[in-house]
């Protein structure tokens, strides 16, 4: 029997490339996946195909972009019947398949997680409520044809939008939270996450090949404040006070200061540390469980985050690099090709294809990703795309956000990169701009119009990705999915 490799993706939510070790602007105190670089293959080029969370991991598990795999925000968030799975494939070769999930909404609310043979999701509370990383926390499990979450579990949207509006209440119930039950280290999302994982290796026979997908959400805003550098009641209102509705920014002259910007970093990058560390843990449990030499190994994120760079704070519908350009290290079995770095453009589409080959599965037909072995030492031929799918529920997003700060959200947008040039094209006004990212990788000068072929031709095919987006039925939305969406803040 030919050899079949373990294979596990982690996908870090919200972790954008610049942040991490080979990025522009790395944060400190990430010893693991520094070290995950010596033996793995690094994507310094990779491109989130949406700008959140359940459009970008439909595309790792299909092989498609958005407008391909209609799971988007002009669309319906479930999938459709038939749709290309690697997780459906993998499980009917005979892998053992298994979700662990911190976001919610990978969960039955998606229908993500049908094709798993164990899913185990994380209820939106959690979120919001971080324990230490010991914590004796209980997953929810859910079956692939779960129900909806339980409304006793959904933080609603009055809720949401209290914390959102004053955030140093949610600072004060997580720190009461802690003291009260004693708990030390770093709070994290989801803590069952890791103990889960390492009892699934357990029982998986060793001699069955398994598939794992873990989402780890700990750079998800609302952010925290540390406990141990704002010991002083000054120092943690100055940090705890700041209001994190991302909206409220939206031309906003406070949107511009630097110095606000470098607070959202400071707390982001501190969650960066945190996942560091919970990566470490499943490395070791793949180790201890003798499968490590055997695993193919993909980390990545489903989008990144803006903090405030180009007066836009979080992330969901705008393609700027510090949203669009994510981590992408792959681990091949045994250490195969480790410590080289890939030249060309990379996408998470390009996941399902590389599985497949590495597992002797065929590729489908209908999948627009390239094997990541085949662009280890060669530019990609074809671009790789992102795209924004503007608002998800307009008529409930009008009862509390400004008729302007919708006309600048509800934007359909796609861009295309291609050799040193990203290409966007936005609906409404109808616009586009070019960039020159070797140059100006922090898109500051317009080249629009650049009379380039290649630009040209991107320009043309952004604007087709955009018209079919636009052509599909958006009066399939699930009012109930919205409202879910609506309590964690995305419009």
């Amino acid at each position: 029997m030919p050899f079949r490799p373990d294979v596990v993706v982690v996908v870090l939510d919200c972790v954008r490339a610049q942040d991490c070790p080979g990025g522009a602007d790395p944060a400190p105190n990430l010893p693991v996946m520094q070290g995950l670089r010596h033996d793995s293959v690094v994507f310094p080029k990779a491109v989130a195909p949406a700008p959140w969370t359940i459009p970008s991991h439909f595309s790792i598990t299909s092989g498609l972009y958005p407008w391909q795999h209609g799971v988007h925000a002009q669309n319906r968030l479930v999938p459709r019947a038939g749709l290309p799975s690697t997780v459906r494939d993998l499980r009917c070769s005979g892998y053992s398949t298994a979700l662990f999930s911190a976001n919610a909404f990978l969960g039955s609310d998606s229908a993500f997680d049908r094709d798993f043979e164990l899913s185990t999701v994380a209820t939106p509370r959690e979120l919001l409520v971080r324990r230490a990383p010991h914590s004796r926390s209980k997953p929810k499990r859910r079956g692939s044809q779960g129900g909806r979450l339980l409304g006793s579990e959904i933080i609603g949207n009055p809720v949401g939008r209290i914390l959102r509006r004053y955030p140093f209440l949610f600072d004060v119930v997580n720190r009461t939270y802690r003291q009260v039950r004693q708990l030390s280290g770093p709070p994290v999302v989801a803590p069952w996450i890791e103990p889960a994982f390492r009892e699934w290796l357990r029982t998986v026979p060793r001699s069955q090949p398994l598939f794992g997908m873990v989402n780890f959400l700990d750079a998800h805003e609302p952010y925290m404040t540390d406990p141990e550098s704002t010991r002083k009641l000054t120092d943690w209102f100055r940090e705890a006070r700041i209001s994190q509705r991302a909206w409220r920014y939206l031309g906003d002259s406070r949107a511009e200061s630097r110095s606000l910007s470098q607070l959202f970093r400071r707390l982001y990058q501190r969650t960066l540390s945190t996942l560091d560390h919970r990566v470490g843990n499943l490395i070791r449990a793949l180790k201890e469980a003798g499968r490590w030499d055997s695993t193919l190994f993909v980390l990545t994120s489903d989008h990144g985050q803006a903090l405030l760079e180009k007066g836009f704070l979080f992330h969901g519908t705008r393609l700027d690099e510090e949203i669009a350009r994510v981590p992408l290290t792959v681990r091949f079995p045994s250490g195969s090709h480790g410590g080289s770095t890939a030249k060309g453009w990379a996408s998470l589409v390009d996941i399902l294809p590389t599985i497949h080959h590495a597992a002797g599965l065929a590729v489908p037909s209908s999948c627009e990703g390239r094997d990541l072995v085949d662009m280890l030492d060669r530019e990609r031929e074809d671009a790789v795309y992102s795209v924004g799918d503007g608002v998800f529920d307009l008529q409930s997003a009008t009862r509390f956000l400004p008729r302007t700060t919708l006309d600048t959200l509800n934007t359909l947008s796609a861009a295309v990169y291609r050799n040193e040039f990203k290409v966007r094209f936005h609906r409404h006004p109808d616009t586009f701009e070019v960039y020159n990212l070797e140059n100006d990788p922090g898109e500051t000068n317009n080249l629009w119009p650049l009379e380039e072929p290649l630009v040209r031709a991107a320009g043309q095919e952004a604007q087709r990705v955009v018209e079919i987006m636009s052509h599909t039925d958006a009066g399939r939305r699930d009012r109930s999915v919205a409202a879910r969406l609506a309590s964690w803040g995305y419009h």
